[in-house]
């Protein structure tokens, strides 16, 4: 668990109980963490207006519908895959 994912620690579960594991689409990345995982995700978003990637405008920041489509939700004692509806407290 890295830095991040401690501080912003989160379990989420399905609406029967079951603890489930947030994945990136874009790489390997997985956490326990939907903040943690929306923070990677951020950065496979091609969201900046100048060539170097410094200057982003804070309006395509957080964007909560383009995070969702780079997140799958695994359900950790089976590999089904869920939607975020599925998910209590999201």
């Amino acid at each position: 668990m890295n830095l991040l994912e401690r501080l912003l620690h989160e379990q989420y579960y399905t609406d029967d109980g079951q603890p489930v594991l947030f994945c990136c689409t874009e790489c390997d990345y997985t956490s326990l963490s939907v903040g943690s995982i929306h923070a990677h995700a951020e950065q496979h978003r091609d969201i900046a207006i100048d060539p170097f990637g410094l200057l982003v405008p804070p309006w395509r920041l957080a964007n909560i519908e383009a995070l969702w489509e780079l997140t799958e939700i695994h359900v950790v004692d089976g590999d089904r895959t869920v939607s975020p509806a599925e998910v209590e407290g999201l």
